[in-house]
């Protein structure tokens, strides 16, 4: 993606896009399209239940190399930009957050 425009919003992976691309080898991914790809403390938590799974190890060193950031993110789990499964939940969520949902990437 040479030419697609990198956002200067932080994105804020959930478990379940950040195993998947762990699982699929491109956890760099978020951090060439975002400012940063933040994975909540909780979220970071959850990759790390089963650490002897590939996909967990792999999510832990894209951590320590510094590709994805553990952290506290203002607000809990909703930021400005979310990669989640839970399109319906985050449209819900949504308005009282006061975010905006661009829904669930197909």
């Amino acid at each position: 993606m040479p030419n697609s425009p990198r956002s200067a919003d932080p994105l804020v992976i959930d478990a379940g896009p950040a195993l998947a691309l762990a699982r699929i080898g491109k956890l760099q991914l978020p951090e060439q399209l975002f400012a940063e790809a933040l994975l909540p403390h909780p979220v970071y938590a959850e990759c790390l239940a089963r650490p002897d799974r590939a996909d967990a190890k792999a999510v832990s060193n894209a951590v320590a190399q510094g590709i994805l950031l553990a952290a506290d993110v203002p607000g809990g789990n909703h930021p400005p930009a979310v990669a989640g499964v839970g399109g319906r939940r985050s449209r819900r969520d949504s308005p009282e957050s006061g975010l905006q949902s661009g829904g669930t990437a197909r």
